[in-house]
């Protein structure tokens, strides 16, 4: 895989959430992200194959939900929460799917409630603080399916 850059997932990560929180800064220590976290995931599969994901705490998803529903935060079932996160994950997962070599297509986002680490053969650990919660980005190149 061509390997992109930090500077890349920094402004992909920015454009996509500074329009919704508008507090968005990345932090060099990806150490300082709590190991505890939601995670949404899309595959790159084709020329590139490879799995972003984000990850990021319960209130912050929520957050993220409601400045995308246009709705208070308290307002949002779980399973509009998880929507949020997977479209978050698959915005900035096709944005860095554009910056690789294609062709590709990319998958549909799953979710996961509870992460420990990130995944396996990263390329890229990217964390962030998105109006003082922890918001952590990932790639990492994965077998053909």
């Amino acid at each position: 895989m061509k390997m992109m850059g930090q500077e890349e997932v920094i402004e992909v990560t920015h454009a996509v959430l500074f329009p919704l929180l508008g507090d968005v800064e990345h932090l060099a220590d990806k150490n300082s992200i709590p190991p505890s976290l939601m995670r949404a995931s899309v595959t790159i599969q084709g020329t590139t194959n490879a799995i972003v994901t984000v990850d990021c705490s319960a209130d912050l998803a929520r957050r993220l939900g409601a400045a995308m529903f246009s709705a208070e935060p308290s307002s949002l079932s779980d399973e509009e929460v998880g929507d949020a996160l997977g479209e978050i994950a698959n915005i900035i997962g096709g944005n860095i799917k554009a910056l690789l070599p294609g062709p590709s297509r990319l998958g549909l986002p799953e979710l996961q409630s509870e992460v420990m680490a990130p995944p396996s053969s990263v390329i890229i650990l990217q964390a962030f603080e998105c109006a003082g919660e922890p918001f952590r980005v990932c790639l990492a190149s994965r077998g053909p399916d």
